[in-house]
């Protein structure tokens, strides 16, 4: 795959990625690893056994690069959600990049070993996201690549347009651009749940304004 593909491969799905905070990984087509965004500033370049070796000429919307976006999922989800949102990812994906996508859930706490057995095994995985906390044993075993040389590019510029100049940089260290954040943070939604009964006890009801917002939250 060229790296032209690559660097469109990484900036569109960093930007489906978003709102689920994955990371992306590809090859080029000499078998060098090339990396996406992480789940922290971090990113992984695996080897793809798969066609990944091909031209971009080589797919068409009738005949679509087969993507492996592999991922953490820390929540046990429906079977048919899922489906609903990889088929609502491929039907942009298929006509606009020639690119088909399929999920793979992770359970958290086998995602580490998993994603590393799958990378040496020469799994075909596309894309994985990568924690920071876990960032420098991926760079000691050889699999994080230099994001740098895309950043020049219009897929490059794409995702500074997205992320912003201090976000798209942020995985940089030492001159290196290790990844990019997939800023899930941003669409997560957060809250905290208390009795009611307590809450009127306390006062907090009322001090808090929950009875007038009450609509806002059922």
């Amino acid at each position: 795959m060229g790296k032209r593909f690559i660097s469109s491969l990484l900036a569109v799905t960093m930007a489906a990625s978003l709102a689920a905070g994955c990371g992306s990984a590809s090859s080029d087509g000499n078998g060098t690893d090339t990396a996406g965004s992480g789940t922290d500033t971090a990113s992984a370049g695996t080897e793809v056994s798969t066609g990944a070796a091909q031209s971009d000429d080589k797919y068409s919307e009738e005949n679509p690069y087969h993507l492996t976006f592999a991922y953490i999922e820390f929540y046990q989800q429906d079977d048919a959600a899922r489906t609903a949102v990889q088929d609502a990812i491929n039907d942009y994906m298929i006509p606009n990049y020639h690119i088909e996508v399929e999920l793979l859930p992770m359970e958290s706490a086998e995602y580490q070993r998993k994603a590393q057995l799958m990378m040496s095994g020469g799994d075909a995985v596309d894309v994985l996201p990568i924690q920071a906390t876990l960032a420098t044993s991926w760079i000691n075993m050889g699999g994080i690549y230099d994001m740098t040389e895309f950043m020049d590019t219009e897929e490059g510029q794409a995702i500074v347009d997205a992320l912003g100049e201090e976000l798209a940089y942020a995985g940089s260290m030492n001159g290196i651009l290790y990844g990019f954040p997939a800023n899930k943070e941003y669409v997560e939604l957060g809250g905290l749940c208390m009795r009611a009964d307590i809450c009127d006890e306390l006062g907090i009801t009322e001090e808090y304004g929950l009875e007038k917002d009450k609509d806002e939250y059922d």
